[in-house]
């Protein structure tokens, strides 16, 4: 798998886009992610910002490619991650 796992294969892979309606993504209270799986979440929010479709109102502009990912929206990050990390999401959902 590439360099970040999961969230880096994701982010890379070629169409089709693999969940291309995802939006949210939760860590939930046991989840153990190190540098590169940061590393990776913030690639995937990063592609995902420039190469998705506008949202309208929770879905897909009805001109939108259906190929292309959506924008995502949130993502709840472990209580233990970096404040780097909190701080490159939130300026990444702000784009």
């Amino acid at each position: 798998m590439p360099r970040g796992s999961f969230f880096a294969h994701i982010a890379t892979s070629s169409a089709p886009y693999i969940w291309p309606r995802l939006e949210q993504i939760t860590f939930g209270v046991f989840v153990n992610c190190d540098s590169e799986c940061y590393d990776g979440l913030l690639l995937l929010l990063a592609t995902r910002s420039r190469h998705a479709t506008a949202p309208h109102d929770g879905e897909a502009a009805p001109d939108a490619d259906p190929a292309r990912p959506c924008k995502i929206r949130r993502i709840d990050l472990p209580e233990d991650a970096p404040s780097w990390v909190a701080a490159e999401v939130k300026r990444l959902l702000s784009l």
